[in-house]
């Protein structure tokens, strides 16, 4: 029988008397079986403090998983944010099989507790939980990572967020799965609360603790499991890209401006060459504030088709600490997802990357705007776009 055949998935009963020393057979079957994700493509399941930030479309909003991947060029190879601000693990249980083993990814990070620790759920109950999702999916050849509940002020909290952490770190080990631990990166390791200026509720990592986890990560504490890549162009004919010129290669009519882009409201844009393979764009604030510059592909009406899934990718870097976006509108200049938000400073080199749904009516063609506002000195510049079309292409 094959091995992943004999991993059961336990009822509520069964797993009561298992989750504390998960069976070490188990562990052996999963550390050879699963040793390496059948893809790259990793779905976050979990609450508010994986979902931060990371509304719908705004892809790029500033989660842990979202820059993660954004700076790791997409090792971390993100495919979606299914977490839910407010859930509990019985909550992410309940739409486990919905919203991660039916989308078929690699690899799923579990993450949770926080609601149940503060809503008085039984130790026992959260522990079954986490058991019964790490076990389903690997019931479905699904990679799970784990990874520890973040700090809290509340003191009353406290000792069971270092409880459960204790034993996921153990149940990781005994299961043979990997366990990243970032309330090592957040807490004051003598009062079990945030480090000063990582958290302004007490609760959810600002802004400085999302940047110093994402550091942490992806400088050494990321597991090795994790291998992706993002597929940017390498040729400005690549057939499965929407949109042509890619590398910003081709200037037809001599005008000193890539194919396929036109400015708008300003010419503080710019050609900029030696940075990357082919050219990039850069784009700098205007004399109000703000520039824009779209790329509009030649889809027309039947390149895209209602509920086709596209993917949107490209390389970006980025100076200065003015605001600057990514993102894309449709025909009309309405704004269709956001990539890339906030004063996100320095990028010396990074990918980003999102995806759309495309609606039932009022959308045929599909524009790239990279804008900088704010501060004088600040720019973006972006290169190797893509868009494709993974519905027709076979990969949804």
């Amino acid at each position: 029988m094959p091995a992943e055949q004999r991993i059961r998935i336990l009822t509520p009963e069964q797993a009561v008397s298992d989750i504390t020393t998960p069976s070490t057979a188990i562990g052996a079957v999963l550390s050879s079986t699963f040793a390496r994700p059948r893809s790259q493509r990793v779905i976050v399941i979990g609450d508010s403090i994986d979902q931060t930030s990371d509304q719908g479309a705004n892809f790029w909003g500033g989660s842990v998983w979202s820059w993660l991947s954004f700076w790791t060029k997409g090792r971390f190879n993100l495919l979606s944010n299914v977490a839910i601000g407010g859930n509990s693990t019985q909550s992410m249980r309940n739409r486990f099989v919905a919203d991660v083993v039916n989308k078929s990814p690699g690899i799923v990070v579990i993450g949770g507790g926080r609601n149940d620790i503060g809503g008085g759920v039984p130790a026992a109950t959260t522990k079954e939980n986490f058991d019964w999702m790490v076990r389903t999916a690997l019931a479905a050849k699904i990679v799970p990572v784990l990874h520890t509940v973040a700090p809290v002020e509340n003191t009353a909290h406290r000792q069971g967020t270092l409880d459960l952490n204790t034993w996921m770190k153990a149940y990781a080990e005994a299961m043979g799965v990997e366990c990243i631990d970032w309330w090592k990166y957040w807490a004051n390791q003598t009062t079990g609360g945030w480090l000063v200026g990582y958290s302004d509720d007490g609760v959810h990592p600002n802004g400085t603790a999302v940047k110093a986890a994402v550091h942490a990560l992806r400088v050494g504490g990321l597991p090795g499991i994790f291998t992706g890549t993002v597929e940017l162009p390498l040729s400005s004919t690549d057939p499965t890209n929407l949109w042509s010129n890619a590398l910003n290669t081709l200037d037809t009519n001599a005008d000193g401006t890539p194919d396929g882009w036109f400015f708008n409201g300003s010419t503080d844009a710019s050609v900029v060459t030696g940075v990357a393979l082919g050219k990039m764009i850069r784009v700098t604030p205007g004399p109000a504030g703000e520039l824009r510059v779209a790329y509009g592909p030649s889809t027309g009406a039947g390149a895209i088709s209602p509920g086709d899934v596209l993917e949107i990718i490209g390389r970006i870097q980025a100076s200065g600490a003015g605001k600057l976006t990514i993102t894309t509108q449709n025909q009309d200049y309405q704004t269709l997802t956001t990539m890339v938000s906030g004063s996100i400073g320095d990028v010396p080199d990074g990918v980003f990357r999102s995806r759309y749904t495309v609606p039932a009516t009022g959308v045929t063609s599909i524009m790239l705007v990279p804008t900088a506002q704010t501060t004088v000195g600040s720019w973006i510049q972006v290169g190797q776009m893509c868009l494709r079309n993974l519905t027709r292409l076979g990969l949804v």
